[in-house]
């Protein structure tokens, strides 16, 4: 077969596996090169302030948070599993890396990262990352916004210019004595981190041109602090004059005793990262028409993890905003990801005499404006004003996140949606209005049932339902729980009715054991002398029912596509008798 491009330039298959992004390469202009790497660039410039203001915010130096942004970068961007992906610290790892630092020590948390790592590449390798998109919505928003509540909480005291209470303590206390320590507040600090704050959000907000609103802050306080002697906090006075200088190089100690110590916080390192991780490669290919790998997106992001802590960096995962903003930009290739990697190092070069000089507000300020933007108030909005039960997994995982331990509030979550989705699979939602679609013609009409709205010309209020014939509608997906309660249900009202019409006009998929129920449902009906009809049945159960021979059971002549011909059909057979007596059998 004619090898490709990418095959005849490394020589094999291999590598084009392996540099699974340079696997469309063919054709790449100087144009497309420009594009990419101008964008790519634009992106680093906007990730330097924030790589810095997570370092700080995780306890770390600012050198540790650039080495982590451009090993992030260079790593996910040769082996990821989508075209444009940004890697790099994120103000989700903010909390996590902080407590781990303070009640570990630093070797700790790189050896969660390097665990975290693995296990995410062993998820990619195992082909099971599609699985985490079954991850419901509502948990994953549930932490992302306990994580940004706790985030907020440690950055009150910096933001505030007060002693630093740290995410080692309880959230309680870390509110307590940002509260008791507000008599003590900085004026200077305060006023800086607000100028900033709204400085980043202006320039956000409204795209002032591809000046990026978190450089300008990051510039202005800077040079503000070098030049006017605003008495602030800064990096200098933190961490010494060298704050941009190399880590040193190590390797993460590991023992069977700190591995299951660690392991909680690694899974919940793991987790946040693989979610962060395929969330941006999603908003990269839905932008750009793409399909990504999501086992290889895990597997280049663990790789890196379990790289970086070896360079002295921190916890990284996909940038969403950062890939976002590079496609915006025109990127449609990995140079992307090693252009934003060569701004980051080349602004040190510029910056790093007046590194010292950065003020901690600010970088505090652009820890505020992640965690606001994490918390995703337009889906959390969404997700309260759904369902019930997807309100209850959203809050319950958000509070425990925040009050106790954020593997606790995944598991928990998680397994509270589970409960959700099976009590839904065995529910009955429409016994209420069923209750009143039993009715003779010669008795008075009901009052109309508050789930059918009164634009819907086919609800059930609207039909006359013929004298001995119960008609029933089922709203919600049929499984076999839900058909077992109706069984019992529609079965209970005793022998008033001689003819039982289910209507599934909103059921549009039964599964199997669903359509045996169904089966089961007209068997007790034919046991009973009740004559079983089937109305407004949709495609994927009409076929399902002829493949498994349930139409022929039943008898094809009770099966209706209107709902109006099923009752007509259904008062025939009540008044004269005449329809067909076959034995409703059970399909087996």
């Amino acid at each position: 077969p004619t090898l490709s491009y990418e095959a005849r330039l490394f020589d094999g298959r291999g590598l084009r596996m392996l540099f699974g992004p340079f696997s469309d390469m063919k054709g790449y202009s100087v144009r497309a090169f420009r594009r990419d790497f101008l964008s790519g660039a634009l992106s680093g410039a906007t990730a330097f302030p924030f790589a810095l203001a997570f370092a700080v915010a995780s306890g770390v130096s600012p050198g540790q948070g650039i080495v982590t942004a451009v090993a992030a970068a260079v790593i996910v961007g040769a082996f990821g599993g989508t075209r444009v992906q940004i890697s790099g610290p994120l103000g989700a790892f903010v909390a996590l890396s902080l407590s781990i630092i303070q009640r570990f020590g630093f070797p700790s948390l790189a050896a969660v990262t390097a665990l975290s790592g693995a296990l995410m590449a062993l998820l990619g390798v195992f082909r099971m990352g599609g699985l985490v998109r079954f991850v419901p919505r509502a948990v994953i928003s549930g932490l992302s916004a306990g994580v940004a509540i706790t985030v907020l909480a440690a950055e009150l005291s910096p933001f505030f210019g007060l002693a630093d209470v740290g995410s080692n303590a309880a959230f309680v206390d870390v509110i307590a004595s940002f509260t008791l320590g507000l008599r003590f507040l900085n004026p200077w600090a305060c006023a800086t981190a607000v100028t900033a704050l709204t400085v980043i959000a202006v320039f956000t907000r409204w795209g002032i041109g591809w000046i990026p609103g978190s450089l300008v802050a990051l510039v202005a306080g800077t040079l503000a602090v070098a030049f006017l002697g605003i008495p602030v906090e800064t990096v200098g006075t933190r961490y010494g004059p060298a704050v941009l200088g190399l880590p040193p190089f190590s390797i993460p100690p590991f023992g069977i005793a700190s591995i299951l110590e660690l392991l909680s916080s690694a899974i919940s390192l793991a987790l946040l990262a693989s979610v962060e991780s395929l969330m941006g490669a999603a908003v990269a290919d839905g932008m750009t028409g793409e399909r990504r790998d999501p086992n290889r997106v895990l597997i280049a992001q663990g790789a890196a993890n379990i790289f970086i802590p070896i360079l002295g960096g921190i916890p990284s995962g996909g940038w969403v905003s950062r890939t976002a903003s590079a496609v915006r930009g025109g990127a449609r290739s990995s140079v992307a990801a090693f252009a934003h990697a060569v701004a980051l190092l080349v602004f040190p070069l510029f910056f790093g005499r007046f590194a010292a000089y950065v003020p901690v507000p600010v970088l505090s300020a652009l820890v505020f404006f992640a965690s606001i933007e994490l918390i995703g108030i337009p889906a959390m909005r969404a997700i309260l004003r759904e369902r019930k039960s997807e309100a209850i997994v959203f809050c319950v995982t958000l509070v425990f996140a925040v009050f106790l331990d954020l593997a606790v509030a995944t598991a928990l979550g998680i397994l509270l949606a589970a409960y959700f989705s099976l009590r839904a699979g065995t529910s009955l939602p429409t016994v209420k209005a069923l209750q009143g679609a039993l009715r003779a013609r010669d008795e008075p009409r009901t009052s109309r049932e508050p789930h059918e709205p009164r634009a819907d010309s086919n609800a059930l209020s609207r039909f006359a339902i013929p004298k001995g014939v119960a008609a029933f509608e089922l709203s919600s997906p049929l499984s076999f729980g839900a058909l077992q309660r109706f069984e019992q249900y529609a079965l209970s009202r005793g022998t008033g009715y001689k003819a039982l019409v289910l209507r599934l006009r909103d059921a549009i998929y039964v599964d199997e054991a669903g359509l045996r129920m169904i089966g089961s449902l007209a068997a007790a009906c034919r046991r009973r002398g009740i004559a079983f009809l089937v109305a407004d049945i949709h495609t994927q159960p009409y076929m399902l029912a002829a493949e498994s021979g349930l139409e022929d059971a039943i008898g094809s002549e009770n099966f209706f596509g209107n709902f109006g011909e099923a009752l007509a059909r259904a008062g025939t057979y009540v008044s004269s008798r005449s329809l067909s007596r076959r034995e409703y059998e059970q399909p087996q």
